[in-house]
């Protein structure tokens, strides 16, 4: 146990260390990275769901399906971004009600995507 205690520090060092060299932008790479990591390691990512957030075009189903075919819902949203969201919705659980609430909600959810910072807002739905 002592050892593994002192490896965690030595890791934390050096991700320290090396955050302090790095750009903004390339902090939160690192910090994403080490975070992927550290759920993982924990058991709380699902691989597949973590490889289809990093690389969502090789993802993507190689037959489309019923809602990948539909046409956007709203004018705002591009064929590319309702294919893209129907996935997640049909790839993870905890967004299975994704696709149906921008349909449904689509003006909310419009005005939600104008906002200036809609990381702050509360979802629409």
């Amino acid at each position: 146990e002592p050892m593994d205690r002192r490896g965690t520090l030595l890791t934390l060092a050096l991700i320290i260390a090396i955050r302090r060299g790095l750009m903004a932008t390339h902090r939160l790479v690192l910090s994403f990275a080490v975070a992927l990591r550290v759920t993982e390691d924990l058991g709380f990512a699902l691989p597949a769901q973590l490889s289809f957030l990093l690389a969502l075009e090789s993802h993507m189903p190689t037959s489309p399906t019923a809602l990948m075919l539909q046409a956007p819902p709203a004018p705002w949203l591009s064929a590319e971004q309702w294919r893209q969201i129907a996935v997640v919705t049909e790839m993870c659980p905890g967004f299975s009600r994704l696709a149906p609430d921008i349909a449904t909600g689509a003006k909310r959810w419009e005005q939600w995507q104008t906002f200036e910072k809609p990381e702050e807002s509360r979802l629409p739905g």
